[in-house]
């Protein structure tokens, strides 16, 4: 007679080894926190990349804005200055011991006026060879109401003179530079090199 039972009552100990293997339905706790741990470093140096990143990129546009501020006042101050005391008379005295309308002298138009962090100058600015009708120029450096340095331009187009003193933003005086932008700490101007004193 043959035992239909015989291999089906088998201990699990007498299967065979690979028949052995308990199935796993999931992750234990330990698993699932070390995955998480894993997971919150990786994001983490994730954020603090992208938080570098865009950091970096918001200070290079302040610096650009900065720059092209600073840029803008100082071509500004430069064109006047080097007209400063310019006045029409001279080109008669190129090559010309006679100069000026009437065969005398060409006159300097006035000197540079430098009071602290303020200078004015006189500009013929209707190339007549007359400065006396024309609005002199002027730049300074005054703290606004926020106590955020400021260079301010002389704009008058009288031929009244700039009044140093006068509160930021006062008449005839306007912001050449931004204080949302550039705080302008130190405005100074020296003339020790000047040729002529």
């Amino acid at each position: 007679m043959i035992d239909m039972n015989k291999g089906v009552n088998r201990t699990r100990a007498a299967m065979p080894a690979y028949l052995n293997i308990k199935r796993q339905a999931g992750v234990t706790l330990i698993e699932a926190m070390i995955s998480l741990a894993l997971s919150l470093v990786v994001t983490s140096a994730m954020v603090v990349l992208m938080a570098n990143s865009l950091g970096t990129a918001t200070r290079g546009i302040h610096m650009t804005q900065l720059s092209d501020e600073l840029r803008n006042a100082m071509s500004m101050m430069t064109r006047d200055v080097r007209r400063a005391n310019y006045s029409a008379n001279s080109i008669f005295c190129y090559g010309n011991s006679k100069c000026g309308f009437a065969g005398g002298n060409a006159l300097q138009l006035d000197d540079v006026q430098i009071d602290g962090e303020c200078f004015i100058f006189a500009l013929d600015r209707g190339f007549n060879g007359d400065a006396t009708d024309d609005a002199v120029g002027a730049f300074r450096r005054v703290p606004d109401n926020d106590g955020v340095g400021v260079v301010e331009m002389w704009a008058a187009t009288d031929s009244s003179l700039p009044n140093c003193d006068a509160q930021p933003g006062a008449a005839s005086w306007i912001s050449l530079t931004d204080p949302n932008v550039v705080n302008v700490t130190a405005f100074t101007i020296d003339d020790s090199r000047s040729i002529v004193k």
